[in-house]
């Protein structure tokens, strides 16, 4: 998906861009034997509508519409079970609950989810077999799993940075 956004007009490049979806639309008609199946963002498409892309999606445009709150349990809760690990239950409080109205109350929060759900594991309780409130509370929620991460990464840079300032 992000290669095909990238190729969405900027001023600089429709041409390049309704060049390169042309000869993209005739390998698809001509041949009969080439599929492409491509993704995009929601927010891209009215731009999208704007070069020749619209001719490959017109007709042949699926929605993919936001995952329902039982769709989103699903995404949290079974591949959890399936590996044999369990959310940490606090003060009658399950761990995967939190994550699934944090989820909901965020828009477009699928890509966060996802980070986040990585995190947990990677920081799980091995002996307990569960994901803690403890890694939850420790990466700043749903929101602020990935900003700490970029903080951690830059942080380490500086270090390298520094390290060969001084020769180490």
């Amino acid at each position: 998906s992000a290669e095909l956004q990238s190729n969405i007009p900027s001023k600089g490049k429709m041409e390049f861009q309704d060049e390169f979806f042309c000869g993209l639309r005739n390998l698809l008609y001509q041949t009969q034997e080439v599929w492409c199946i491509a993704m995009m963002r929601s927010d891209f498409h009215n731009i999208a509508k704007e070069t020749k892309l619209s001719e490959l999606m017109r007709g042949q445009t699926y929605i993919l519409e936001p995952p329902t709150h039982s769709e989103i349990t699903d995404i949290v809760n079974k591949p959890l079970k399936i590996a044999g690990f369990q959310f940490e239950v606090k003060e009658g409080e399950n761990l995967g609950n939190v994550l699934i109205a944090d989820t909901i109350r965020q828009t477009n929060a699928l890509p966060l989810l996802a980070f986040c759900l990585e995190e947990l594991y990677d920081k799980r309780d091995q002996d307990k077999r569960e994901l803690t409130f403890e890694a939850y509370d420790n990466m700043g929620g749903l929101s602020g799993a990935i900003s700490r991460r970029a903080n951690n990464a830059i942080s380490d840079l500086e270090l390298k940075e520094n390290d060969k300032s001084l020769g180490n």
